[in-house]
C-alpha cells in the first residue's frame, strides 16, 4: 500500500523533470541560433561566421536615392574581406530590388569589394541599390543575400530605419 503512495508522486515528478529537460534544450538551441551557431540562423541579425569575423545587419535605409543595406564586420584577427555575389533585395510586400552592379560595395569609406580589414575594430560594410525616383523605403526587407570570404550569407527580416537629415 505504501509503494502505491508514492508511485504517482514520483511519476509527476519524473515528468516535470523532462519537460524542464526539454525547456531547456529549447532555449539554449535558441539562444545559439541568436548568435549563428549551428542550425538556421537566417533570421538572426547577428551572427559569427568561419574565420572569426563577427557579423551584424544593422538594417536598411534610403539615402540620396540609394537604399543602403548596412553591416558591421568584426574580426577576431587582421583578415582579408572579400564581399560579391549581393542578390536582389525583397521588400516584406514582394517588390524586388534588383542585384547592383558596378561599385556597390563600401568597405569603411572605399568603394571596394575587397580589403584587409583589422582585429577588434568595427568596420562597417555598405550594400546600395539604385531606386528610380520616389521610391518609398519599406517597413522591413524579407530577404537579402551575398558571399562574404566565400560564404554564402542570406539575411531575412532586415529592417528600416530612417537616416537623419544633417542639417
Amino acid at each position: 500500500m505504501m509503494r502505491m503512495m508514492f508511485r504517482k508522486p514520483l511519476l509527476a515528478l519524473l515528468a516535470v523533470a523532462v519537460l524542464a529537460s526539454a525547456a531547456c534544450a529549447a532555449a539554449s538551441k535558441a539562444s545559439s541560433l541568436a548568435r549563428g551557431g549551428k542550425g538556421n540562423a537566417e533570421t538572426s541579425l547577428e551572427r559569427d561566421i568561419d574565420g572569426g569575423i563577427a557579423i551584424t545587419c544593422e538594417g536598411v535605409s534610403l539615402n540620396n536615392g540609394v537604399v543602403e543595406v548596412k553591416y558591421i564586420l568584426l574580426p577576431e584577427e587582421d583578415v582579408v574581406v572579400k564581399i560579391e555575389g549581393a542578390t536582389d533585395l525583397f521588400d516584406v510586400k514582394g517588390k524586388r530590388l534588383a542585384a547592383p552592379s558596378g561599385d556597390y560595395v563600401l568597405i569603411g569609406k572605399e568603394s571596394i569589394g575587397e580589403r584587409e580589414i583589422i582585429a577588434g575594430v568595427k568596420t562597417p560594410v555598405t550594400l546600395k541599390y539604385t531606386v528610380p525616383d520616389g521610391y518609398a523605403l519599406a517597413d522591413s526587407y524579407a530577404r537579402m543575400s551575398f558571399s562574404l570570404n566565400g560564404q554564402n550569407l542570406t539575411f531575412r527580416n532586415i529592417p528600416s530605419k530612417t537616416i537623419p537629415v544633417k542639417k
